[in-house]
């Protein structure tokens, strides 16, 4: 299972979703959920258990688009899928081993496995090659089940499985969504889960749901999720010129990679997060705070469980929202994590914060300015908190200057030195980052 969460958009998540919607397809079969125990990034994939935890299904879940080959599923390392296989068809003599994949199987394998004696000959010379024994071959043919899946036909099987339960009716796709994140977080624990884990999670999905449509305001006008599915491709230019421009950086800025990655405030703000359950990015205007803040939970942290929080004028609006998003994360049993980018002079902040900082599986960033902070009333006693005073160094001026795309006429500065020298002032003062981008753009 890929750990980098930053790259959600690439063949890895793909495979991974894929491997969540494949689980959960099998979660909700009558027989399956009723007998076993589903055993996410078990053995292989996903293991089925009966209900003495002995493994009954071994399933590796493939997501390749192009047709999958011999060589897709050995190494010479002998730890490919098969030689995988063959080691748990020789160790439990009862489990079935299933390969599922989303793609094609290439017409090597299909032959094999369809009964062809010349296919399945060759296909034993090859299995030999890569080091593995005439049994051990004969094993796979006789215990591996190839299963050709597909992604409608899964989603649409859970979709009608979800529009049976009554407290989730017309809310399937959403229930849906968040049955995958309780799933996600399953599998990156290795946890089993039976079928009363099934029914215990359905009935706290429903009851999200119903809570959330007493509080349907508050969902894409107050609360934001800052997913990708945005098409920022054909809006490239304007988004660059708009963040060069200095307009107030957004997600999408981040998305179609207007910013320079400052890589030491991102690992500072990860190192807050080991620390404490909130994290204060603070700084006088123009420091690049929202687009630090929105690169890191870009490369940090997962779709659908980045929530932007947009507005709170008083302390209901804070009890409000922090209500909505305690019951999104119990139903989903996923970690949150929520920005919050304070508007100049707001004080309702600090109760947001305070309530949702006691709320489980909740991260919440927050970025202010550096006037806002000291005005504040934020108690390290009442929240446990890690705050950042974000400035700017000559080191990293140094590579912000070297990263920016500059227009071919040179500007008034033609070294660093030069830019940096008039950038300090002779007071010896430094100013903000967007003082700097002015200056060498």
């Amino acid at each position: 299972m890929s750990d980098d969460r930053g790259d959600f958009a690439g063949p890895a998540l793909r495979g991974f979703r894929l491997q969540i919607l494949y689980t959960l397809a099998r979660l909700i079969e009558p027989n399956t959920a009723i007998r076993a125990t589903l055993w996410p990034e078990g053995i292989e994939d996903l293991a089925v258990l009966d209900d003495q935890g002995v493994p009954r299904e071994a399933i590796q879940i493939k997501a390749h688009t192009a047709s999958l080959t011999l060589s897709d599923l050995v190494s010479k390392s002998g730890k490919g899928l098969l030689q995988r296989a063959a080691a748990i068809a020789r160790d439990h003599p009862e489990c079935e081993i299933r390969l599922a994949s989303f793609g094609p199987f290439g017409q090597e394998l299909t032959d094999a496995w369809s009964g062809s004696p010349v296919a399945r000959g060759r296909l034993v010379h090859k299995l030999e090659d890569a080091g593995l024994s005439q049994s051990d071959a004969d094993l796979l043919l006789a215990r591996l089940t190839l299963e050709r899946v597909d992604e409608g036909d899964q989603s649409a099987k859970i979709e009608r499985f979800l529009g049976t339960i009554p407290t989730l009716a017309g809310q399937s796709s959403h229930a849906a969504a968040i049955l995958c994140q309780w799933l996600y977080c399953a599998a990156e624990l290795r946890e089993r889960i039976t079928q009363s884990d099934l029914i215990a999670r359905l009935s706290d999905v429903g009851r999200y749901l119903h809570a959330r449509a007493g509080y349907w305001r508050d969902w894409f006008s107050v609360i934001d999720p800052l997913d990708q599915d945005m098409d920022v491709e054909s809006q490239r230019d304007r988004l660059s010129d708009q963040f060069q421009q200095s307009i107030n950086a957004h997600y999408e800025h981040i998305l179609a990679g207007c910013d320079v990655p400052r890589r030491r405030w991102l690992d500072r703000i990860s190192t807050g997060f080991e620390k404490a359950s909130v994290v204060i990015i603070h700084g006088t205007s123009g420091q690049g705070k929202s687009a630090l803040a929105y690169r890191w939970l870009r490369n940090e942290t997962p779709d659908s469980w980045r929530l932007e929080i947009k507005l709170i004028d008083t302390r209901r609006d804070a009890l409000q929202i922090a209500a909505t998003l305690s019951a999104h994360a119990r139903a989903g049993g996923a970690p949150l994590t929520l920005y919050l980018d304070v508007r100049p002079a707001n004080s309702a902040w600090t109760e947001l914060v305070q309530e949702l900082a006691r709320l489980p599986r909740i991260r919440v960033l927050v970025t202010i300015r550096e006037e806002d902070w000291r005005r504040g009333t934020l108690s390290g006693a009442a929240v446990a908190f890690d705050d950042i005073a974000l400035t700017l160094e000559e080191s990293e001026a140094r590579e912000i200057y070297r990263l920016l795309d500059r227009p071919d006429n040179p500007t008034l500065f033609l070294t660093f030195e030069d830019a940096w020298r008039r950038f300090v002032g002779s007071a010896g003062n430094e100013g903000p980052l967007l003082e700097l981008v002015y200056l060498v753009r």
